[in-house]
């Protein structure tokens, strides 16, 4: 595909006033829930990690290798067949409903009878309790994925931006009040609990609807074969982001795992709150384009632009104020963090990057080519942990940036199959943000190790901020001036 400007042109039909006043109207409430949400969970969580230790984050971490996969199994790519249908019957949603509630059930009998299998194998006996207590987080999964997917066929995202809202703000002031009490880890697992229960009551009363099982629909079979291959895949990349905790968690104790994770936690921030809002609102936006090519593969490569010109500078950015910020945000005693921060924030825009392609590949009926590229993933990370990892966690972090770059290559690969991109147009789309975001990154750490030594921490993290903004924002003018005017245009509802 040709990698000039021309190629980045709307195709005749692409700006469709109804799907993008849709798509801008989702993006503009998941924007405004998700920002919402994050303000109190990020707030909570730096307030909360002052009264945890390492080794709390570290069992987390571990009892999140299998729940995280329980979760994911419990149905949530299942319920994707019901966002690309156009007219659900209630027969049928309510015959999906039987099919989770009986997935769940399974699915708590495993976790229940794992837990000890896991504890075992990270040599963590508390690991046991602490699954066993999350097996009630099974009994709403089937409701909230549900009520979720049925939400996003409909592009209700005021609801579901709402929601989230009210169900972070309740579970963070409680995971806070437990950690301040000094139930240890358990604020944690109490807190997601508490998550999943106010996310389901709130989205049932958004869609004024409590529904109920019903006996198994003739149209589920469609549902589920397209659900299924999305749900393995959705396993697969589950596994994929805790590969590093489950073999690393074997060789190191839960102290060393700890300080990874909230280093990981960190650099993946601005990834973790944002990739959700991606695959919310892309994946039904895209399932509008009726499988056209040119259309998903103009949105595709419009969204990868954008995003890399507003969050490339994030990543680097944070890895410049690394060490203030760990020092005045979390305290000295999470400074181990610092060095395992500043490396993983540089790995982070290629991990960002390719998994874009996910959402348009499922609503072209491609889910196999993420499933595809996720076990793969799976193979990279695994072995390169294997290799690398011997006695401590910085050994972690360069397994997981060494595997960085050969998963995007693996990524790019199979979706440029479908979407025909080319690498050429993918190094257009992100290069200059960043050569920006590099510039940036230089002149903020030399400016952060001179400050260091003649002002206060407080000081030094400020005015770095300031710095890195005035600095990225130059350099957006001098070599992108034209997509920071696309980027403001979005904003303003005139592209």
């Amino acid at each position: 595909m040709p990698t000039s400007e021309a190629s980045n042109a709307s195709p005749q039909g692409v700006a469709e006033p109804d799907l993008r006043d849709k798509v801008l109207s989702a993006l503009r409430w998941t924007v405004i829930g998700r920002f919402s949400a994050q303000i109190f969970r990020w707030a909570s969580t730096i307030i909360v990690i002052r009264f945890l230790l390492p080794a709390d984050y570290g069992l987390m971490s571990m009892v999140e290798v299998l729940f995280s996969l329980i979760i994911m199994m419990a149905g949530a790519g299942l319920a994707d067949g019901l966002v690309k249908q156009r007219n659900i019957s209630d027969a049928t949603e309510r015959s999906m409903l039987t099919m989770l509630i009986a997935v769940s059930a399974v699915l708590a009998l495993i976790q229940w009878f794992t837990a000890p299998l896991l504890a075992a194998w990270f040599n963590e006996p508390k690991v046991t309790i602490l699954l066993r207590v999350l097996c009630l987080a099974l009994l709403f999964q089937p409701w909230l994925t549900l009520s979720m997917a049925m939400l996003k066929q409909a592009m209700k995202f005021r609801s579901l931006a709402l929601s989230e809202l009210l169900a972070a703000v309740l579970s963070s002031v409680l995971t806070l009040a437990f950690a301040i009490a000094g139930f240890g880890v358990w604020a944690l697992v109490i807190g997601q609990l508490a998550y999943m229960l106010v996310s389901v009551l709130a989205l049932c009363i958004a869609r004024r609807k409590f529904t109920l099982p019903g006996m198994p629909d003739t149209e589920l079979r469609g549902l589920l074969q397209f659900g299924a291959l999305v749900s393995i895949g959705g396993i697969l990349w589950t596994f994929d982001s805790r590969i590093t905790i489950f073999l690393g968690g074997r060789i190191l104790d839960a102290t060393a795992i700890g300080y990874f994770a909230v280093a990981m936690h960190l650099a993946a921030l601005a990834m973790s709150r944002l990739m959700p809002l991606i695959h919310q609102v892309g994946f039904p936006s895209y399932a509008q384009l009726d499988g056209d090519i040119v259309k998903s593969r103009f949105y595709l490569r419009k969204t990868m632009r954008l995003l890399a010109l507003l969050v490339v500078p994030v990543f680097l950015g944070l890895a410049a104020i690394a060490e203030p910020l760990v020092s005045l945000v979390l305290g000295e005693n999470w400074l181990n963090t610092v060095p395992m921060l500043m490396i993983l924030c540089l790995a982070m825009p290629l991990r960002m990057a390719m998994q874009l392609y996910g959402p348009g590949l499922r609503a072209l009926g491609r889910a196999d080519l993420p499933l595809y590229w996720a076990a793969g993933s799976i193979v990279i990370g695994a072995a390169c942990l294997l290799l690398l990892v011997r006695d401590n966690a910085m050994q972690m972090v360069w397994a997981y940036v060494i595997a960085t770059p050969l998963c995007a290559a693996l990524a790019h690969a199979l979706a440029d199959r479908v979407f025909k991109i080319g690498f050429g147009g993918i190094l257009q789309d992100l290069t200059p943000p960043i050569l920006a975001a590099v510039g940036m990154f230089i002149t903020v750490t030399a400016y952060v190790q001179w400050a260091n030594s003649v002002m206060p921490v407080v000081v030094v993290l400020v005015t770095a901020i300031i710095l890195g903004a005035l600095v990225y924002s130059a350099a957006c003018w001098l070599l992108m001036r034209e997509r920071a005017n696309e980027a403001l245009g979005l904003i303003k509802k005139r592209v």
